[in-house]
């Protein structure tokens, strides 16, 4: 079983070079390795739309449990502590390459807010900077300050008080 395996040889693996798509529900469809491929179609795979993107997901029979693909892909399990990002934020795009192991604080600084200002940095309407840090979809106020360099400044001393 894949949950068993040495994460070191999941990650260094080197996968086919073909993508292949498994299809989802709601017309959606994951990008995975075609070494993968095979594997994960033994399980029937859902879109579900959360924190503003789809991801693939799949349920276990008789049990609660959530699995999601990238994370089935890295071979972790729920409740497990690690937290799995996707490196461009394509949250369908599962392919092993485009998987990163990461932690609170890691995830966290791979968001990019888009905003002029720098990253979790955003422009209030009152004219002051708002310093914001997103973490597992739950966003984190920060505080607002009066220039875009405290604001920033103020989110680099918090992403250092969280645990690596």
């Amino acid at each position: 079983m894949w949950h068993n395996r040495d994460m070191v040889n999941l990650l260094t693996a080197t996968p086919d070079l073909a993508v292949k798509r498994i299809p989802l529900t709601q017309g959606q469809f994951a990008l995975v390795d075609a070494v993968d491929y095979t594997w994960l179609m033994q399980w029937k795979w859902c879109a579900v739309w959360k924190k503003n993107t789809f991801y693939a997901v799949r349920s276990v029979f008789g049990e609660t449990a959530t699995i999601y693909m990238h994370r089935e892909i890295i071979g972790c399990t729920p409740g497990d502590g690690v937290t799995v990002d996707h490196k461009k934020h394509d949250t369908l795009d599962n392919r092993r390459s485009e998987l990163l192991i990461t932690n609170v604080r890691g995830n966290g600084e791979n968001r990019n807010d888009q905003s002029s200002y720098g990253i979790g940095v955003i422009k209030s309407r009152c004219g002051r900077y708002e310093s914001r840090l997103v973490v597992n979809g739950k966003s984190t106020h920060i505080g607002t300050f009066d220039t875009p360099t405290e604001a920033a400044q103020a989110r680099i001393d918090y992403l250092e008080t969280l645990p690596t």
